[in-house]
């Protein structure tokens, strides 16, 4: 019966942070231990996008956005080779994917991705992914194709906020650009069903 029990063996090798208390009216009662994965994190510390990414469910998932989106395949191909450098949803990396999947999604598309966006903040007071994802639809919409770098969408920017760029726009003058984008693209189809 010599040695030391299992149980004791994988306990000292843990360390503090392996340990979540237990508070019960204010008093620590015991502590539970936390197992670490394969990876080496604990279970608490184990996020969702550590789970494997269904390739074909993006892959179908894209499709069906470009479709929402009213886009035909050139159009698709077009603004994937723009975003991600490749026009095939095939030649991409599952994060590239993923990535290509949450900006279809900014830009309007209805689809309910099954991980979370990878992580990367903004502050507060700048546009928020689904304002930009809107100004470059409404851009799109207008017929302006180069997206957010396309020189018109500035110009229309610096009219409107009398701000010289896009990348300097704060969240409030964002929706103003919004707005204006909207009246702007409202009065463009009146004026075009008026000569029909």
């Amino acid at each position: 019966m010599g040695g030391t029990h299992q149980c004791y063996q994988t306990l000292t090798h843990c360390c503090w942070s392996d340990f979540l208390p237990v508070h019960v009216s204010g008093l620590c009662l015991r502590f539970l231990w936390l197992p670490r994965t394969k990876s080496g994190k604990t279970i608490m510390q184990k996020r969702a996008t550590d789970t494997k990414i269904n390739r074909g469910v993006l892959l179908g998932l894209a499709h069906m956005a470009a479709k929402q989106l009213r886009w035909d395949e050139d159009m698709r191909k077009c603004m994937q080779r723009r975003k991600t450098g490749k026009e095939s949803c095939k030649d991409m990396s599952n994060t590239e994917l993923l990535d290509w999947c949450w900006e279809l999604k900014r830009m309007g598309a209805i689809i309910g991705i099954p991980h979370p966006p990878r992580r990367g903040g903004k502050s507060w007071d700048r546009p928020s992914g689904r304002q930009l994802g809107e100004i470059e639809q409404l851009a799109l919409q207008i017929g302006w194709t180069d997206g957010l770098d396309d020189t018109r969408l500035n110009a229309f920017i610096e009219r409107t906020t009398k701000i010289e760029s896009i990348r300097f726009l704060m969240r409030w003058q964002a929706t103003d650009v919004i707005t204006g984008m909207r009246r702007w693209l409202k009065q463009k189809q009146q004026k075009q069903q008026e000569e029909e």
